[in-house]
């Protein structure tokens, strides 16, 4: 079924990668493999918002889907929403903890999650400055 959404997508070929898994998903809408190889070709077309949506989809089908796992918390990194990167990559680095990409990618994950968070926290407490100007009635 979805030998011809891998020979696309090898040649490179995205939108008709794309276009032929959309129509696989409508025939078979609860196949893991086709939600993950549609947010792959969506990544490819630099539409991450719809990779993440089929992402979410594959690894919601297939909890254990580690490579549907692994793009989510890319895309999401890319999207620069760390924390929620975070939280889908640290599951799965618990059930994978040897997988050297899930490794590197939630070590970098922690390291910008916590940087958006301090840095968040710096601004709200730096900067206690009020500006008070006095009318004339």
């Amino acid at each position: 079924m979805t030998q011809h959404v891998e020979s696309l997508m090898q040649q490179g070929k995205w939108n008709e990668a794309l276009a032929e898994c959309q129509t696989l998903i409508e025939q078979q809408p609860v196949i893991p493999k086709l939600h993950a190889y549609l947010g792959f070709c969506y990544m490819k077309l630099n539409n991450f918002a719809g990779a993440e949506a089929a992402f979410r989809k594959a690894i919601t089908l297939d909890p254990k889907y580690l490579d549907a796992g692994i793009k989510l918390a890319q895309v999401l990194d890319r999207q620069m929403k760390y924390k929620e990167a975070l939280e889908v990559a640290e599951p799965f680095h618990h059930m994978h903890p040897n997988n050297p990409v899930l490794t590197a990618l939630v070590n970098g994950l922690r390291r910008q999650a916590g940087a958006v968070e301090e840095e968040s926290w710096q601004k709200s407490v730096k900067g206690a400055w009020h500006n008070v100007m006095l009318s004339q009635d």
